[in-house]
């Protein structure tokens, strides 16, 4: 029989704006050899974050039935845990697991990719939101909240609802969309705006789900979609060599139309106005401008109602593209996929 250990260890998270935050952190040690990989969690634990006591051994019980499941369970980049009611662990409703970078701040560099980190989310909104708008939106959305590129490899307990109350469905055209193609974890979805050009990159084939409550764990399909049916590709990761990230904010539970210039955290805590497109939060760690090109949390896909059109036609809609395609790129594209 195999053991699992958790390192249990101070942390100080190092915001980009310059401020620290105190934290504690578990580290799994075990995982691995039941082909799963190791886990971090890091939780905030100054006066601001805990406004209520928790207990600290509650994780170390959530890893060890999550080790006792382990060979029949695996947890990958951009899956989750869901929980009824926020019953889940420290009162959330979903565990987002994601691999990044930014967990050479805990985890030495050459063994980050071992690694995936815990992210809480709570209320049923922020559950429901992740297999409506995807967990990059999420993600952006905690890094635009909490000042840090892209997004906080840390879970802060007290933090606000991202939706306010409001469900995912309420506050995102995103919602009317029945198709959905969960992209693998390496996959990519860039828009260089100099070149007028949107590039997805990716490796392997990409996974459908037809069912909003379906995780992007979702099986393979054979079947090209239907062109009267619009799709909405969601990538995995987000582009390292992007210059940021496209965030659409939501306010009293609605989207709101952004000012034409926003303020942008930068790596170093400066902050800059930069004008930039209509409708979009643009959240990056550098100085950005129109001419930079920019991650994006999704891609729709809707075929022309004129089915003699042959020309393609494009149109930013939130953090992402609305792309309408003639019958010919259509199945181009989709046998391609």
């Amino acid at each position: 029989d195999g053991k699992l250990n958790v390192h249990v260890f101070d942390h100080l998270v190092e915001l980009d704006d310059g401020t620290t935050r105190s934290a504690i952190g578990y580290k799994t040690n075990g995982l691995k050899a039941l082909d799963q990989q190791e886990l971090v969690l890091i939780l905030l634990n100054d006066e601001r974050s805990l406004k209520r006591s928790f207990s600290y051994s509650e994780p170390l019980d959530f890893f060890r039935q999550l080790y006792c499941i382990a060979e029949h369970a695996k947890v990958t980049h951009g899956s989750s845990t869901k929980f009824v009611a926020d019953r889940g662990l420290l009162g959330s409703s979903a565990i987002l697991y994601v691999q990044m970078t930014t967990l050479q701040n805990v985890i030495e560099d050459d063994k980050v990719g071992d690694y995936l980190a815990m992210i809480l989310l709570f209320g049923a909104e922020e559950c429901q939101s992740l297999s409506v708008l995807g967990h990059l939106r999420i993600l952006g959305l905690l890094g635009y909240t909490s000042c840090y590129y892209p997004f906080p490899y840390w879970s802060e307990l007290q933090r606000n609802s991202l939706f306010e109350g409001r469900s995912a469905s309420s506050c995102s055209v995103l919602a009317m969309f029945t198709g959905r193609f969960f992209l693998p974890h390496t996959s990519t979805i860039t828009h260089y705006p100099i070149q007028k050009q949107i590039v997805l990159r990716m490796k392997k084939k990409a996974s459908s789900s037809k069912d909003s409550d379906t995780d992007s764990s979702s099986c393979v399909s054979e079947e090209l979609p239907r062109a009267d049916i619009p799709t909405i590709l969601f990538p995995g990761s987000i582009d390292d060599s992007a210059n940021g990230l496209y965030v659409r904010e939501t306010s009293q539970g609605c989207l709101n139309s952004v000012k034409k210039k926003k303020r942008n955290m930068t790596a170093h805590g400066e902050k800059h106005e930069t004008d930039l497109l209509a409708q979009h939060h643009v959240y990056s760690n550098t100085t950005i401008s129109q001419d930079k090109n920019m991650a994006c949390c999704y891609l729709a896909l809707v075929g022309q109602d004129d089915r003699s059109s042959t020309t393609n036609s494009v149109r930013m809609m939130e953090d992402g593209f609305f792309v309408h395609l003639s019958d010919q790129s259509w199945k181009d594209f989709w046998e391609n996929l």
